[in-house]
């Protein structure tokens, strides 16, 4: 459901938030990494492949810092011509993850990210059969962490929980046909 995705983001973001306040960016963001304890309770796990603002971590590919790593289908818009990772990349990534747990599907497989438009995105989460107002503000939402413009995202972690919890309480529904 559409309430349980925002929690889990909201979780994630939040430790995520942390580690960007002491200097890390994850780099590989991805469902896979994102574990539940006996408690249900979300963890982001990965941090092997994690970069300091000191002393970038080679991947296990043995690339060099400053090279992208993580997984391709979860890195952020043109990683051709932009291959660091930064928390800007984790936010990209972060928006992929929702995006995919909503939809089950990752963004347009057969092309870059750096080209998805909103109105792709809410197409896919037009099949949430949710109001018209839930899901255009939904995929503004994932929009804004996808947007290639790296200025136009949300700057932190905080400004995206921020807009987590005051997404409109009507447009927590299950992604359930009726």
């Amino acid at each position: 459901p559409v309430d349980d995705s925002i929690q889990i983001i909201k979780t994630i973001a939040s430790g995520l938030g942390f580690a960007h306040k002491l200097g890390f960016t994850h780099g590989d963001i991805k469902p896979a990494n994102i574990l539940f304890d006996s408690n249900n309770i979300c963890r982001l796990s990965g941090f092997g492949m994690t970069n300091t603002e000191t002393k970038p971590a080679l991947s296990q590919s043995g690339q060099s810092p400053g090279q992208s790593f993580g997984w391709q289908d979860y890195m952020k818009a043109d990683p051709a011509t932009d291959r660091t990772q930064d928390t800007q990349s984790d936010m990209y990534s972060l928006g992929v993850t929702l995006y995919q747990m909503l939809t089950g599907q990752l963004l347009s497989p057969d092309r870059t990210h750096s080209n998805i438009t909103q109105y792709e995105i809410q197409q896919a989460i037009k099949q949430l059969n949710a109001p018209t107002s839930c899901v255009d503000e939904l995929s503004l939402l994932i929009f804004k962490m996808l947007d290639s413009n790296t200025s136009n995202r949300f700057q932190s972690c905080m400004a995206l929980i921020d807009a987590l919890e005051h997404f409109h309480p009507e447009c927590q529904l299950s992604t359930s046909s009726q």
